[in-house]
């Protein structure tokens, strides 16, 4: 679990130890628009995967076939690329509780991933200490953006026929190394919970291996 202290405003969170390989990293961005509450329920919380799943989704149809490659050993050569893993594979590999999930940032590939994410919501008050419980809504957002761990987490739903596969960010919110948040008034009406949030995400390798070259 990501752990988030009271800071303040527009600051860089190190959770960890950014990789510092050379090269280039998948950069996009993710939206968010809707109720985010301090410790949200797991329905809450799946509600926000199933907003970020279609966008998701669209990223692997995209732009993802252009950076991922299984590469296979090979007898002629070092390593044969054998184009890139295929969605059914993962979704197998992360059959739970009636889904079929597919997160992009896991272990296996050892990708870590940064966010930079701009927070816009009705409060009156600047800054992340005293901006509506920022740290704890925070907590929820990183809850609905990793894949859930056990049936409790899926707040009762199951998969729609859209949803399988059912497209997540992250396996582990272990994953995400670094956080930048910026924090604003949202001058549109919305409920008192209500949000829009602009989630810039970084993916870069912490560990090369032959699954995730094209990222370095």
């Amino acid at each position: 679990m990501v752990e988030i202290n009271p800071v303040a405003l527009d600051t860089v969170l190190r959770l960890g130890q950014w990789p510092a390989t050379e090269g280039y990293d998948l950069e996009f961005t993710l939206v968010y628009e809707g109720d985010l509450y301090s410790n949200g329920d797991a329905k809450h919380k799946h509600e926000i995967r199933k907003q970020l799943h279609p966008q998701l989704k669209e990223l692997w149809k995209l732009k993802l076939p252009h950076y991922l490659t299984m590469a296979v050993s090979s007898g002629m050569s070092r390593k044969v690329y054998a184009g890139p893993p295929t969605v059914e594979a993962i979704a197998t590999n992360f059959t739970r509780n009636g889904y079929r999930f597919v997160p992009l940032v896991m272990e296996q590939w050892n990708l870590a991933c940064a966010l930079d994410i701009l927070f816009l919501r009705k409060d009156e008050k600047q800054g992340v200490v005293h901006g509506g419980d920022i740290d704890n809504r925070l907590k929820t957002l990183f809850d609905g953006l990793r894949m859930p761990s056990s049936a409790a987490e899926l707040g009762g739903y199951t998969p729609s026929s859209d949803e399988d596969p059912f497209y997540c960010l992250l396996e582990d919110d272990k994953l995400i190394t670094e956080l930048h948040v910026t924090t604003d008034t949202l001058l549109a009406p919305v409920s008192p919970a209500g949000v829009k949030l602009i989630i810039r995400v970084r993916l870069r390798p912490f560990r090369l291996s032959e699954l995730n070259t094209d990222f370095a």
